[in-house]
């Protein structure tokens, strides 16, 4: 397995190619592929917020504004957030941290990703603001 095996299950179509209505899809099935679980099974390895292949590493792909697909149909030209639907539903855009969080030593979604290696509480915030999606 492989970068190209990851991204032919997890990442079909380039985020700056997903619609905004399915902006939301794209980045839930890409944060799924960043689980333990799918890394492993593709013999990938995130290294921050870099993914990529654990033998040679030759091939990565960032997990940042240009993989995003809610980036690339949601953010400004003065790189905010404000139309995100994960930004209506934090109050911040998801590398920033809440006060709540903040009081309670956490990091924020995305963040837990690039420093910890856990894509849960971005997964988990994804599957929150779809459900409530009409």
């Amino acid at each position: 397995m492989s970068l190209a095996s990851w991204k032919a299950e997890f990442y079909p179509v380039e985020a700056s190619e997903s619609s905004e209505a399915d902006a939301l899809d794209h980045s839930i099935r890409k944060w799924e592929g960043l689980t333990a679980e799918n890394l492993d099974k593709h013999d990938l390895v995130a290294i921050g917020n870099d993914l990529s292949e654990r033998q040679d590493g030759s091939e990565i792909l960032g997990i940042d504004v240009h993989s995003c697909a809610l980036c690339q149909r949601f953010q400004t030209e003065d790189n905010y957030c404000r139309r995100c639907p994960l930004f209506i539903e934090r109050g911040v855009r998801c590398d920033e941290v809440t006060q709540d969080e903040d009081d309670n030593g956490i990091s924020s979604p995305f963040q837990s990703f690039a420093e910890y290696g856990n894509p849960v509480p971005m997964l988990n915030l994804l599957k929150k603001v779809k459900a409530a999606t009409p």
